[in-house]
């Protein structure tokens, strides 16, 4: 299992999220530019009046690694990061 650490803040503007930033621990590395581009998209697309349900549809249950069993008790399995 990969160590890293990341956490997702998002700013709000009314009532949807205005800009949203995923920072991980490993900066420098492949995971953390590929989180600053999905964030960036999500807050132009907020910004542009883009809605954020096909976003969801999209990304909701993708599958890849690391996935491993938590020590969270509400989160038990983790598919991804």
């Amino acid at each position: 299992m990969a160590d890293c650490e990341g956490y997702v803040t998002s700013r709000v503007r009314g009532r949807s999220p205005g800009e949203v930033f995923i920072k991980v621990s490993k900066q420098g590395s492949t995971l953390a530019g590929i989180m600053d581009a999905f964030s960036i998209s999500i807050s132009l697309a907020s910004s542009t009046a883009c809605r954020c349900r096909p976003y969801v549809r999209k990304y909701s249950n993708m599958k890849f690694e690391p996935a491993a069993i938590t020590t969270t008790l509400s989160l038990r399995i983790a598919s991804s990061l």
